[in-house]
């Protein structure tokens, strides 16, 4: 079977920033990521397992988890968090590489 992806979670995340009478509200947005793990990974070294981490990709920005040495069965349990500037619109997609 190909080897299963990180388990993803996202939760959209509004803080109000200012507010003045009757002026607009600004409102700063984020994007929370979780990655959990992968299994069944392919071993792309030689002579010991792979050391896998990911690499999430969104508007610009780059956020990395830790390595997992030796390790085909990663699990990173790791969250991030991203600041979408403008919100984000349907056509936009997060990249994640798995190394």
């Amino acid at each position: 079977p190909p080897p299963s992806r990180s388990a993803l979670a996202h939760k959209p995340h509004f803080t109000l920033v200012s507010r003045s009478g009757n002026a607009r509200v600004k409102v700063a947005m984020s994007l929370q990521v979780a990655v959990k793990s992968a299994t069944n990974l392919p071993n792309v070294e030689r002579f010991s397992k792979s050391d896998p981490f990911c690499v999430l990709l969104l508007q610009g920005q780059k956020m990395k988890t830790k390595v997992i040495d030796n390790n085909l069965d990663p699990i990173w349990d790791e969250r991030f968090e991203f600041q979408v500037a403008g919100g984000l619109s349907p056509a936009e997609v997060m990249k994640i590489e798995v190394y």
